[in-house]
């Protein structure tokens, strides 16, 4: 069971030394994450419900790495739900994020995923297949395909997939 600390509510040593308080043996991975020895249920977590700690499958912590953000970025989200990959990009900076996923309910866990750890971003019920319709025409705009990332299905390393418009992530300006 990984765990993405949210750097806007606490810091990685002081969630090391919640875990440690409350039993849990976990070592580090990646700048803000720890692997627990055994997976738990999230209410036993410290901090879960107020947001401090997220569950991310640890293949899925990249995509923040691998877009430059800039403070005020515009980044579009497609496929967002449930909202991990966009409460992570949203934890490391201040961005201008529309967050979409076709399907209204999975949205709504986009919205609850977000109130939780305390962000915002706007979220949308669409489909992305045409891009126009997701606000994007007339921008140059650089995208990064998850499938191509690898963070699709719990892919763990980079290969060429199905990169239809609906699996999108990228930074708009």
């Amino acid at each position: 069971m990984t765990l993405r600390v949210n750097q806007r509510r606490t810091t990685v040593p002081d969630y090391r030394a919640s875990l440690e308080a409350a039993g849990f043996a976990a070592r580090p991975v990646g700048r803000h994450g720890f692997i627990l020895e055994r997976p738990v249920a999230v209410d036993a977590l410290p901090g879960f419900r107020e947001g401090l700690v997220s569950i991310r499958m640890r293949e899925r912590n990249a995509p923040p790495n691998c877009l430059i953000l800039r403070h005020g970025s515009c980044v579009l989200d497609a496929c967002a739900a449930p909202g991990g990959k966009t409460a992570h990009l949203l934890e490391s900076t201040d961005l201008d994020l529309l967050a979409l996923d076709i399907d209204a309910a999975r949205t709504q866990r986009i919205e609850e995923n977000l109130q939780r750890l305390g962000l915002a971003a706007t979220v949308r019920v669409a489909d992305c297949s045409a891009v126009e319709h997701c606000g994007t025409a007339g921008h140059s705009t650089p995208f990064w395909p998850t499938s191509l990332l690898g963070f699709r299905r719990g892919a763990s390393s980079p290969r060429y997939q199905d990169t239809a418009p609906r699996a999108i992530s990228g930074v708009l300006r």
